[in-house]
Formats: C-alpha cells, structure tokens, sequence
C-alpha cells in the first residue's frame, strides 16, 4: 500500500501525462483514481467526467467515478456509473461487487446478494466477494446462505478475523452457540482487541448461562472502546438479571452510560413556537420491533386504538424484518417511517422536521435502540416505556411510564434519570395472537403427576432459579419440568441446564427441553402440557407470562427488587391472581408445592383464567390507550412552562 507521499508523487507525474496528451483517457482515468486516494474528490470527478468524454466506453473511468461519488455520500449516482461500468462489460467482478455494496447501504438487500453472487462467479478465488456476500445475505435475512459464504471466505484466507466474525454471528442467528463461540474465539486470536468479539462473544456466552465468563469479555469490549454503545447496552441490559447486584449498583451503571453521552445534547428547535396544550398532539414511537416480537404484540392496540382527533402517531421503525404484525401497525399509524438506513442526526432532523411533541422510546437498552436520538434531544417531551425493564440513564429522557407494582413510589423513584409515570392499573396492555386455539385441562388429571413448566429465555433461569426449581421437583416425587427456549437448540446448552439439574439431585429423564416451535398456533398448544407455570427471577418473563395466563395456565411469581423481577406480579395483580406471588424463594417453593397439590385449583383456574383475563385490565385495551394518552397530555402540560422559559 502506497503511503501519502507516494500517491502525491504518483499525482504529480499523472498531471504532466495528461497535460501533454488531451486525448490520453487512461491516464485521466489513472489520475482520477489517485486523487480519489488522496481525498480530492472534487478534482477526482472533474477529471474522470473528461475521461468519460473523451471515451464514453472506457469502463474504468465509469468504475473510478462510481467510487468518488460514493465517497461523497452520493450512493445512487455511484450507483449508475457501477451500472454503466457493467453495462460496458457484464464480467467485470469490482463493478458487480462496488454496486452490491451500495445497493446493501440502500437497504436493497436482496439484488445486492444478486451482484454480490456474481461477483463470485467471476472472482472464485476472492475471500473478500465471499464476505461481501455474507454480508448481505444476514441482512437479506438468509443466515443459513450466509454460513457458506463465510466459511469459503475462511477456507480461502484463513487470516480473515472480520470473516470469522461475522460467521460466529450468523451462526448465532441459527442458535448454534457453540459453533459461533469457537468463530468469535478464533477472530479474537487473530485480532486481540477487536471490541466487537469480545462483545458477540460475550452475548453468546450469556445464552449458554456462562455468565462470569460472558461479564470478563463485556468488560475487555467496553475497555478496548470506551464509547461502544451497543455493547454498553447489552450490558446494561444484562445486569437486570443479576442476582448480585442491588437496585442501586444497577443505576450507577445506567448512570455512568447516561453521563457519557450527556455531552451529545444539541438544542435545534425552537419549541416555544408550539405550546398550545389542547391542540392534538404529534406522538412518535421509534422501535426495532414493530413485528413479531414482545413490544409489537403490546404496543399493537396502542397504536389502533389511538384517539385521532387528539393525538397524530409517527412510527419510526428501526428493523430491517417486516411481517404481518409490521403491516397492521403501519396500517394504524398516522405516519410511517423506516429509520434504519439513517444515522442519528439525519433521525433527530426527520422528527425536528415532522415537529413530534413527545417522542416515545419503546427499546431502552435492547438490540435495535436509537438511544442516541434522544440524547440529542430530539423533541420538547421524551419518554421511555415497555422495551426495556429499567432507566435508560439519560438525562434528556423526561419520563419512564411503569406502575406502582413494577415500580413502588419512594423506593424506585432513587434509580432512575427518569421522572417516574405510573399508570392506574398494570403499565402493560396485552393482545393475544388471533390465532390462539382453546385452553386445556391441566394435564395432571389425567397424567396423576404434575408438571411445571417455563417458556423464558433459558439466560433467565440462573443457578439461583435452578436451585429454587430443583428444590421444588426433589419434594415433588413424579413431577416433571418442561423447558422451552431458542437457546435450547445448542445441545451444549442443553446438556449444561441438564447437567445442573443433575447435580442437584434430579434425575435429567424428568425434565424435557423443547427449542423451537414453528408456528404461534404450534407454541401455544405446548402450554396444553403444563399444569403450573415458573416464573424465573430476578427477570421475571412479560409476554411467556401472558401466554400462559391466556392459555389458562396459571404462573408462580417471586416479587422482588427491582423492576424487572416485578413485571410477573404486575401481570398477576392485574388478572386477580395474587395468590401466586412469592415473596421470598421460600415461600416461592411452599406456594408451588401447596398449589401443585391443590388439584381442585388447578382444574377451577385452567377453565377460568382466560375469561378472568378477558375482564381484566391487562385486557381492556380501550381503557388503557384513554388512561395512556391522558398521561401524554398530563406530561404535556407540565412540559409547557419549561417550553415558554417560565
């Protein structure tokens, strides 16, 4: 590789070429490419526009303009000059790949797997095209394709750390856990401090429950680069099931993050020039989750149900996966736009633009959050709710909405940056799928054994949970344990929980894992199998909870100290179903045993429960949207005089 020197010699010499010969095209095409390397990108469009008049057919000169534009930011213009280049000549590979690139940056994932592929066909050899076209595969949502090219990347160049990373992640999305951990392993011995493995690795070893492993590679990750935020969110976001931890020692790491990014705040707007507080206001919610997920299924009747006449709803959607859910919530929104592609300012411009009075975040610390919108201050009112079970740290958010089981008044209101919002009832409103079949007996009438079950994702269910659990299932001879988790398709993970169980005393043949079930109708039929619900603690489950509830499977739930271990009493209190709220793990192991042998409760609650829901306010979605937008307006209001610098 030429140093700057170099290439401004190279520059020198080029200009005389082209001086003494008007007509010379390559050279011009040579000089441009230069200058592109110095950063003349200018001067490098200039003098490969000539080049092109002087031979309109000359593909490098369409290729080396492609690649100034691009540097510019001017994707689709450097796209056509790709184009142009192919045009001339299909077999040329970098054009194909150059356009593949850009294609992905414009999120136009599928025809960039298209070039990509032919640039594979043309270049075989190429490690690089082999990564490019993973690349765009993940995002193309075809991670199983992506394995292959990454691992002929690896088989091609077996230096390649940014190759075996990525192939760790798209293994990851296929659960293979273990597999994904030997590739972020393998990348970090090529590449020590690449703060990106450290991170996956960290994450993937979190699923496998290897949790003070899985902590030393956040802290390297975050060492390395002090301002990686995504991994200081899935940080964050980890420490909430932490059972060493306190609320306090929670915060102050939330805080600490919050700090960092204080600095980022930027007045752009003039928001005095709109205060009228009856007038409708303008709601955006921006999410990663607007689909399948646990935040799109209750934030779904929200969004329908919104009170037109007073409130206009932007959603600003930050995934690249849309599905039925994704349509039915665009549908009810007033507004609709796709975020993903846009950096932070141009985000933080867009809402400025579309003057949203309160914008709303629905991640918190989870994948897909744009927390650095709002600490720019992206609009006059902030507020966080239901993506994440705690703070968000930030000063610029003004409000966290929650309610008063989840969140106690004077003790919660310590840690958090937050001004606490309490709904009157539960902070959830829950929308069963509409394909839910009819709920069952417990199986224990028919089974004479009973049998437990937990549907959470398996990082929840700690050594601590499975000490509580294997208590349970030792004074309960006969009775069994159903586990139900993604993570559960790694068979290292599964025989790791087994092997616990094992240890302490229960027989591994009474305790049966299940990882993947197709299809919500096939999912929800497994609760069928299941006479009493598990609550893991301190990360109690959210929608698993709701799914048992409206299968008519009844959840023991251990309230505890901090947000995320009292969303299952929360949920419980909401249904009148308080009498399986723990308070301590003793008392979660007598109120389970004594329930599990109440087989006239059982019976009573699987044919009532889903009925009691239906009356409860977990369910009365139109109550719920009327208490919720009479908060925004309360917010609103308190929000004025600040506005009008009073």
């Amino acid at each position: 590789m030429l140093n700057r020197q170099q290439w401004q010699k190279a520059r020198r010499l080029l200009r005389k070429l082209c001086a003494i010969d008007s007509g010379d095209a390559r050279s011009r095409v040579l000089l441009g490419a230069v200058n592109g390397q110095l950063g003349m990108l200018d001067e490098a469009e200039s003098i490969l526009r000539q080049a092109i008049q002087i031979d309109p057919e000359l593909k490098e000169a369409h290729y080396n303009l492609g690649n100034a534009l691009k540097a510019r930011g001017q994707l689709h213009d450097a796209g056509n000059c790709f184009r142009k280049a192919i045009e001339i000549d299909r077999t040329f590979a970098a054009a194909h790949g150059n356009l593949a690139n850009i294609l992905h940056e414009l999120g136009l994932y599928e025809q960039a797997v298209l070039h990509h592929q032919l640039a594979a066909k043309l270049e075989p050899e190429s490690a690089l095209v082999y990564y490019n076209l993973g690349k765009a595969l993940i995002s193309a949502s075809r991670s199983i394709e992506a394995i292959a090219a990454y691992e002929q990347a690896v088989r091609l160049q077996n230096h390649f750390p940014e190759a075996y990373y990525n192939l760790g992640l798209a293994l990851r999305k296929q659960y293979r856990l273990m597999q994904a951990e030997v590739c972020f392993r393998t990348s970090l011995e090529q590449k020590p401090q690449y703060a990106k493995a450290h991170h996956s690795l960290a994450t993937v070893l979190y699923e496998q429950r290897r949790f003070d492993e899985s902590f030393h590679h956040f802290d390297l990750a975050m060492e390395i680069d002090p301002e990686y935020t995504d991994c200081w969110s899935a940080y964050l976001l980890c420490l909430n099931g932490r059972h060493d931890l306190n609320p306090n020692e929670i915060w102050l790491q939330h805080r600490k993050w919050g700090l960092q990014h204080s600095g980022k705040t930027t007045e752009l707007k003039d928001w005095a020039s709109r205060p009228h507080s009856d007038r409708p206001l303008r709601i955006g919610y921006i999410s990663g989750d607007f689909r399948s997920h646990s935040v799109g299924f209750f934030i779904e009747p929200i969004i329908e149900k919104h009170n037109k006449n007073g409130f206009t709803v932007f959603c600003y959607s930050n995934s690249r996966d849309h599905d039925a859910v994704t349509q039915r919530i665009r549908k009810s929104a007033d507004h609709w736009l796709e975020i993903r592609n846009l950096d932070d300012g141009a985000v933080v411009e867009q809402i400025q633009r579309d003057e949203i009075d309160i914008l709303v975040d629905l991640s918190g610390h989870t994948e897909g959050n744009r927390l650095l919108v709002f600490a720019q201050r992206a609009a006059p009112l902030q507020v966080t709710y239901l993506g994440y079970p705690n703070t968000t740290g930030l000063r610029t958010m003004d409000y966290r909405i929650t309610d008063s089981i989840t969140d106690p008044p004077g003790t919660a209101d310590s840690f958090t940056s937050e001004r606490i919002s309490r709904m009157p009832n539960t902070f959830l409103c829950y929308r069963p799928p509409s394909c839910a079949t009819e709920t069952y007996a417990p199986p224990c009438v028919t089974t004479g054994g009973i049998t437990f079950g937990s549907f959470n994702n398996v990082s929840k269910s700690t050594t601590e949970v499975i000490a509580v659990w294997a208590d349970i299932l030792r004074s309960l001879p006969g009775s069994r344990l159903i586990l139900k988790s993604r993570q559960l398709e790694d068979d290292t993970t599964a025989r790791g929980i087994l092997g616990e169980f094992e240890k302490l005393g229960v027989e591994t043949d009474r305790i049966s894992t299940i990882h993947w079930v197709n299809e919500t109708l096939g999912h929800l039929r497994e609760y069928r199998n299941i006479d009493l619900g598990l609550d893991p603690f301190p990360y109690n489950g959210t929608t698993t909870t709701c799914e048992a509830l409206w299968m008519g499977v009844p959840v023991v739930t251990l309230c505890g100290d901090r947000h995320s271990a009292r969303v299952g009493a929360s949920l419980l209190t909401a249904v009148g179903l308080t009498e399986c709220i723990a308070a301590t793990k003793r008392d979660y192991v007598e109120l389970v045993l004594r329930l599990a042998g109440d087989r006239k409760w059982l019976e009573t609650t699987h044919r009532e429960l889903r009925d009691r829901m239906k009356q409860s306010a977990l369910m009365d979605e139109d109550a719920f949207v009327l208490d919720l937008e009479t908060e925004y307006r309360r917010m609103w209001k308190d929000k004025l005089p600040r506005l009008m610098g009073n």
